[in-house]
């Protein structure tokens, strides 16, 4: 078989060619997300589609490039969130949903989607240093400035496209800690794989025992100590791993599933323990009539309401009567109040209420 690199380039000519060949052609940029778990080889995958379309396009279309974990906080404020959360073990460190800075996200990728203004010809992508502050990490100083518009943008990261649960009374409560992760990963969701503003492709790398990113990392920091001399031990891998697997558990299985990552087309592809191909699938919005029916905006008339009267107006009738209330109270002992309750009060009740509170209940 192919490898994941060749299989996604194959589904990248069809569906990218397709989607800059429909009429009536727009700026909007096509986003192109990349998923898969730790060590599956979705980054390297992924420099490597950046290469591949920016030679096949280039001086035609602009192809970015940035990996969800670009856009974690700074080592200032992860750790100000560690102390906010400080019983939930998931949000000690960098990784899972919660411990990026989304507002930064969504001022890029804005950017991205609107295209150049008089104010703004480029956009700047953020870095991540993880070898900073011992190992846990910062945002660099070194930005990478994209000019616009983007027609390509491609974003990788190993959560892209899972599916918050919604909490109701007919599904199993989330948790602990995962509650925290579950509730923040909708937040995630609205912004990338479930924008309806955002028309994109996915490429999902899946595997037959998500068990495997226990070895995949543990090759990886092998090489890394060869590269660079220094690295996690495998035990400090293990218990690395063991912060994401809840993740993978609730989620994987139902993500790769699914096989709608991409809003236009997703490509699936199932790997082993060695990284061999074993399995594609392709689900995509490609009928007669494709790409129109990719589904659009739609866009609501313009609700008006009523201006509201003054808030102290409203509510000067009810302010009045407990003011009265209150000064009756404070001007009656205990003994006087009961008697005074029925003849100032319970006598003079407003039309339409039907039953009353004994006085000692009220």
């Amino acid at each position: 078989m192919l490898s994941v690199f060749e299989y996604s380039c194959k589904f990248l000519d069809k569906y990218v060619e397709q989607w800059f060949s429909r009429p009536n052609i727009t700026t909007q940029p096509l986003i192109i997300f990349i998923s898969g778990p730790q060590g599956s080889g979705k980054s390297y995958n992924g420099q490597k589609i950046h290469d591949y379309l920016s030679e096949k396009y280039r001086g035609d279309k602009i192809v970015a490039y940035c990996s969800i974990d670009d856009f974690y906080l700074t080592h200032e404020d992860q750790q100000a969130l560690a102390q906010q959360y400080r019983d939930n073990a998931l949000l000690q460190g960098r990784g899972l949903p919660g411990t990026h800075d989304l507002t930064l996200l969504n001022e890029c990728l804005s950017s991205i989607l609107k295209g150049p203004t008089d104010e703004q010809r480029t956009v700047a992508l953020p870095r991540y240093g993880k070898s900073l502050f011992s190992g846990e990490g910062d945002r660099s100083t070194d930005l990478q400035e994209v000019g616009l518009p983007v027609d390509i943008f491609i974003v990788e990261g190993w959560f892209l496209g899972y599916q918050p649960l919604l909490q109701t009374a007919d599904t199993e409560l989330i948790e602990g800690d995962m509650a925290d992760i579950n509730a923040k990963l909708f937040m995630y969701s609205d912004l990338l794989w479930r924008n309806p503003e955002v028309h994109s492709l996915g490429i999902v790398i899946g595997t037959d025992d998500i068990h495997n990113v226990y070895s995949w990392r543990t090759e990886q920091e092998h090489e890394t100590k060869r590269l660079k001399g220094a690295g996690m031990s495998d035990e400090a891998v293990v218990k690395f791993v063991d912060r994401y697997m809840p993740c993978y558990d609730l989620y994987f299985d139902d993500f790769v599933h699914s096989e709608n990552l991409g809003s236009v087309a997703t490509l699936t592809i199932g790997i082993d323990k060695s990284r061999n191909v074993y399995s594609i699938k392709t689900k995509a919005i490609d009928g007669p009539n494709y790409p129109d029916q990719v589904p659009q905006l739609t866009v609501l008339p313009e609700l008006r309401v009523n201006e509201l009267p003054d808030v102290n107006e409203m509510f000067q009738v009810w302010i009045e009567e407990i003011t009265s209330i209150d000064k009756g109270i404070s001007s009656r002992s205990s003994e006087k109040w009961d008697q005074w309750y029925r003849e100032s009060y319970l006598n003079n009740k407003p039309n339409g209420i039907q039953t009353m509170l004994s006085p000692t209940k009220k």
